[in-house]
């Protein structure tokens, strides 16, 4: 009787111990993804400026969105005089597939929306409280100037 509690006793630890040491970590994506811009300047007849990005910094914000923020974005290609007439802002799938992001599209079983000022290109994913089903985004920018 005295061997089998002292065995039960001991199976009970060593199962604590064992489950104590396990944990739950985090993965992170690669040092090396960061968010970053290629620029690919075409400059032609109807002035058109693309950029190449990879949105990897993405925040979750108090709202359960996400959100990843391009800072002076616009200011780094040097327009000069030229005035911005539009911008049009695309993710770029693995195989080639361009979507528009407008009229906040649906993307992997969520929301995909964008927003820009004289400065700055802000990305956004809506998708409730899941967690974000990426872990960067290829994304091209569109930029058409007088």
């Amino acid at each position: 009787m005295k061997t089998t509690l002292i065995s039960r006793y001991a199976v009970i630890i060593c199962s604590i111990i064992f489950l104590a040491s396990c944990s739950k970590g985090t993965i992170q994506p690669p040092a090396s993804i960061t968010n970053s811009i290629t620029p690919t300047n075409a400059t032609n007849s109807n002035n058109l400026i693309v950029i190449n990005l990879v949105a990897a910094n993405w925040t979750r914000n108090s709202d359960n969105s996400y959100s990843n923020t391009f800072v002076n974005l616009f200011q780094s290609q040097n327009l000069g005089s030229k005035i911005i007439n539009k911008v049009s802002v695309f993710v770029v799938s693995e195989d080639g597939k361009e979507l528009q992001i407008i009229n906040r599209p649906p993307y992997l079983g969520g929301i995909i929306d964008e927003t820009y000022d004289i400065n700055d290109l802000k990305l956004f994913y809506y998708n409730g409280k899941n967690p974000l089903p990426f872990n960067s985004l290829k994304i091209k920018v569109v930029i058409e100037t007088n």
